[in-house]
């Protein structure tokens, strides 16, 4: 048999090295250790400069283990036409991996803080910034349905805006370690309070649409994250086919789904973060 090529086994080892980096780095990060790039080559049993070639700096060896952990996360695909549903089935899916993998989320948490610290002191940084923000699509994708249930776009973007502060690293550390909850207590917390949410904002669709007038509170919103663009629309998920109907024709022509969530917060001035493939 012959042998392989000398550049594909210098890509398996590459490979092979990167893999054992990348093993060892998780491993370290779930026990609670934050290491440097230096302290990893050390564990992997690497030189510091073959360490260096694969993360150059410690953001970057963050970036990837989050890429790592958050893979099979952001593949999650809604199986429901409910919101609320939805908005469950994703946290379902998404805080059990997230719970074990803790370790590396709290280090990339603590990564943004940092070069946030560091950009207000005017610090020069080298390194590529750390950027989160796929929990933007995730939410935006779970909340869909209330636009079809005649919520308008801007109410939609609240929504998700408003979830976006129950699914991710900052949630965990607030429910975890300043009210003590497990794993179990901090579900139970975050599902109700996201439950309460999707059906405070199709209610106030419902009562605006009954009234035929907007909302006070989708007028708010329609000034806070759209410009003014609108307010609270008719419907609700559960009723009121007319508010819905009037709602479908509002947005065809590719102006509702989840694209339509994120293009309304973003009116509002959300961040740019959502660039990145992490959380």
């Amino acid at each position: 048999m012959p042998a392989a090529p000398a550049s594909e086994m210098l890509s398996e080892a590459r490979a092979q090295t990167h893999d054992l980096l990348l093993q060892t780095a998780m491993s370290m990060l779930d026990q609670g250790w934050f290491p440097s790039v230096t302290e990893l080559a050390n564990a992997a049993g690497v030189s510091r400069a073959t360490a260096y070639r694969y993360f150059p700096s410690q953001a970057a060896l963050v970036s990837t283990v989050v890429d790592e952990v958050l893979g099979p996360v952001l593949q999650w695909q809604p199986t429901s036409s409910s919101a609320e549903t939805r908005v469950h089935e994703l946290l379902d899916f998404a805080y059990p991996r997230m719970d074990q993998h803790e370790g590396a989320l709290r280090a990339a948490l603590q990564v943004a803080l940092q070069q946030w610290a560091n950009e207000r002191a005017r610090r020069a940084q080298d390194e590529p910034k750390y950027r989160r923000g796929n929990r933007k699509r995730l939410l935006s994708l779970a909340v869909e349905p209330v636009l079809q249930a005649g919520v308008e776009p801007a109410a939609a973007a609240r929504l998700a805006q408003s979830l976006s502060l129950l699914y991710g690293t900052e949630a965990m550390v607030v429910l975890k370690d300043f009210w003590g909850l497990d794993f179990r207590q901090f579900m139970d917390v975050v599902k109700w309070t996201s439950a309460a949410l999707v059906r405070a904002t199709l209610a106030e669709a419902g009562a605006a649409g009954a009234s035929g007038q907007p909302g006070a509170a989708g007028s708010a919103s329609g000034s806070a994250y759209s410009g003014g663009a609108g307010s609270a629309g008719a419907g609700g998920e559960a009723g009121h086919a007319a508010g819905a109907d009037d709602a479908s024709a509002r947005h065809a022509g590719g102006t509702g789904g989840a694209g339509a969530v994120e293009r309304s917060g973003n009116a509002g001035g959300a961040s740019a973060d959502d660039a990145s493939n992490n959380e």
